[in-house]
């Protein structure tokens, strides 16, 4: 069954839909918000994943699912750091990377050093681009 076609089952009701839908796409939309925002990944999921059935009219079909569930799952991160970083006015998704917005040592375990100063330099720079290149490598 098409990604469009559970889509609609599940805004019409079937919960299977909705679940098989949501462990397709799982792996992938958990490793676009795990080393994006580590404490708040598991929500970001579920809200990108409601958000979809609430806009499922704005999906014609014309692309590819993913494309849409990404594009939700953008703006799902970016309402999520500026609702948390609500005194920061100048927040830019353009410009300010996940770094800017938790200076914290990053928590991402990683297995060997190359791995590491990987993650560390997508964390560096701005969100926009870390996207980009993550759809373009490894989606």
């Amino acid at each position: 069954m098409s990604d469009e076609a559970l889509l609609r089952a599940w805004a019409g009701g079937d919960e299977a839909a909705g679940a098989m839908l949501y462990r397709r796409h799982f792996d992938a939309l958990y490793r676009f918000f795990r080393t994006k925002a580590p404490d708040a990944y598991e929500d970001l999921i579920q809200t990108t994943m409601l958000e979809c059935v609430r806009s499922k009219d704005r999906f014609r079909g014309d692309a590819p699912f993913r494309g849409f569930l990404f594009g939700v799952a953008r703006n799902t991160l970016l309402h999520h750091f500026r609702s948390r970083f609500r005194d920061r006015l100048d927040f830019d998704a353009s410009r300010s990377s996940v770094a800017d917005l938790d200076p914290r040592p990053s928590t991402i375990a990683a297995r060997n050093a190359e791995q590491t100063r990987l993650l560390e330099a997508m964390r560096r720079i701005p969100v926009d681009l870390q996207i980009v290149i993550e759809l373009h490598y490894w989606e």
